[in-house]
């Protein structure tokens, strides 16, 4: 019977502590380090490293947390007297807090620019990028190579390495939480959860670590570090963007969720607090339809999945739906050969994402007679906008990689002429609309042509998947 307890003991034991951050490594200061095989830290592009150190002795010399790289273009988080250094191109990064407690520090690396982030909150700015380290091995608790001593001494914990730049507001919801080694982009993670032995398990990857001369495993006293939620989830994209309405992708990769969806608001870093989509998908991917968007708005959007330890979120991404044209119609009526009457004058333009505008006169329209123009001519650029009038259908289309001012300028420019001696007082009705699609004032609907040789049952169903300004699409068939 005392064998039965003993194991049901030691089971209860090992189930309470997966998922805590409850182990560390200890360090000595003299000649105790971690090295892995190969190159952990990316050494091109973007990427994220990110641990919690606990600094046991004063600050003077030169002392690194971890490292990677040679002299020149090496990588790593340590201090030089009390000065906080970064690598080779980022020699001082501030004061290293000088009190013998635990601290994360996260570097974010961009093409741009560089980021420290202390217990996450951002406490330094680069300016400008730093280097990407060479490809050598990958130590904690000792610079790069055997040429330096710069011991650790004191515990580290909870290292991870991404391959992307996080955002600062990835960087204060995941500092303190133990991962899965599934979080998207993640190339390395070392939770220092093992309790004997001289390896260092990376959960994300195959970059395992071997202690060298013998640094001790020991319970970390860390108690920021909060338990693990065990849910790793990813955020895989955006479609079907409308002017009110946005389709966003996430991915429960590891573990089983009690709910999942996505979430999103416009100022940025969205949370369950904010507007949500719930999917409740238990693990794998989903979709969630986004309705009721402000067209012309920057959203912010993210997956979410949660159980009952707590909730995980996948990446930041961001999108803007699509834009708004102010006036549908407008009307003119010629009196006098070639005498252009602008027509657009109060158009309204909004949203940075402008697919193009079309115009068009569609009713009362004479072919040979009729033109619209821009600056006195039918085809031409005007700014960043290129126009052309198409004189069989009456379209006058404007395209190009331009901003919603600057298509909105172009816009206003929009003049009807007739080029009779004898023009027809009878007035003409020209629409506006934003992309591809052409209004058609019988229905209210969007009609869009598009050429090609198809089949019926594939024909309908790109339109059914086809959506504009929130309306869904659907198959005609003209005659």
């Amino acid at each position: 019977m005392k064998k039965i307890r003993l194991l049901i003991l030691l089971l209860f034991s090992s189930v309470f502590a997966f998922g805590q951050a409850v182990n560390m490594l200890s360090f000595n200061g003299i000649n105790q380090y971690v090295v892995t095989p190969g190159a952990v830290i990316p050494t091109s592009g973007d990427f994220t490293v990110s641990v919690w150190a606990k600094n046991l002795g004063a600050l003077s010399g030169n002392i690194e947390i971890l490292s990677q790289g040679a002299s020149g273009n090496a990588f790593y988080i340590g201090y030089s007297g009390t000065t906080v250094r970064l690598g080779d191109t980022w020699a001082s990064a501030g004061n290293y807090p000088n009190d013998n407690a635990w601290h994360n520090f996260t570097v974010v690396k961009t093409a741009t620019n560089a980021y420290l982030y202390t217990d996450g909150v951002l406490t330094q700015t680069h300016g400008s990028t730093i280097a990407n380290p060479a490809p050598t091995t990958f130590r904690i608790a000792q610079q790069y190579g055997d040429q330096f001593s710069e011991y650790w001494n004191g515990g580290i914990d909870e290292v991870k390495v991404w391959n992307r730049a996080l955002s600062s507001c990835e960087v204060s919801a995941t500092y303190k939480v133990p991962f899965t080694g599934k979080e998207q982009g993640l190339l390395a993670y070392y939770s220092f959860d093992e309790t004997t032995g001289t390896t260092l398990t990376d959960l994300a990857g195959a970059n395992n670590g071997t202690l060298m001369n013998t640094p001790t495993w020991a319970v970390s006293d860390n108690a920021t570090i909060i338990n693990g939620i065990w849910l790793a989830v990813s955020t895989t994209g955006s479609s079907s963007i409308t002017q009110t309405s946005a389709k966003i992708s996430g991915d429960v990769t590891f573990g089983t969720a009690t709910e999942s969806g996505v979430v999103y608001n416009s100022t940025g870093c969205p949370s369950t607090a904010d507007f949500k989509v719930v999917q409740n998908v238990a693990n794998g991917g989903y979709t969630a339809n986004l309705t009721g968007l402000s067209p012309g708005t920057l959203y912010y959007a993210r997956a979410y999945a949660t159980n009952a330890n707590g909730t995980s979120y996948g990446p930041v991404i961001s999108f803007e739906t699509i834009g708004t044209l102010a006036i549908a119609t407008t009307t003119a009526t010629s009196t006098a050969q070639n005498v252009p009457v602008l027509v657009a004058t109060d158009a309204i333009v909004t949203g940075a994402t402008i697919n193009g505008i079309n115009a068009y006169i569609s009713t009362n329209y004479v072919n040979g007679e009729d033109v619209l123009q821009i600056n006195g001519a039918t085809s031409g650029t005007d700014g960043n906008v290129t126009f052309a009038f198409n004189a069989t259908t009456s379209i006058m289309s404007l395209t190009g990689n331009a901003t919603s001012a600057e298509y909105q300028a172009t816009l206003r420019k929009l003049a009807y002429k007739n080029s009779s001696a004898t023009p027809s007082a009878l007035p003409r009705n020209i629409k506006l609309s934003l992309g591809t699609a052409l209004p058609f004032e019988g229905n209210g609907h969007f009609y869009e042509y598009i050429p090609g040789n198809i089949t019926w049952t594939n024909a309908n169903t790109a339109a059914n998947l086809r959506t504009y300004s929130g309306l869904q699409g659907y198959l005609v068939t003209v005659t």
